[in-house]
């Protein structure tokens, strides 16, 4: 329960994280992807999906591109989503 709003605070809060700190959250809440509760899964990948769509406020451009989002951090999150679907 508590994983569950603590992801639900940074999914609603999501505005607030300063551009520079996002891949951090990022990468935190992909472990919770393959969590035993549906419930937190579910606000895991909300989150991610809220974060990695995140525009610049000024340019209005994407803020994770292919030329400024590390290639391990995309790796990790395919492999876990890749898992997930396995198990379906």
């Amino acid at each position: 329960m508590v994983k569950a709003q603590a992801l639900k605070f940074i999914y609603t809060f999501c505005e607030h994280i300063p551009p520079p700190q996002l891949p951090e959250y990022a990468t935190f809440v992909t472990a919770y992807l393959t969590a035993d509760s549906n419930v937190v899964r579910s606000y895991a990948a909300a989150t991610i999906e809220k974060i990695l769509l995140k525009k610049n406020k000024e340019t209005n451009t994407q803020l994770f591109t292919s030329e400024t989002t590390n290639m391990d951090f995309i790796n990790g999150l395919l492999s876990k989503l890749c898992l997930l679907l396995k198990e379906e």
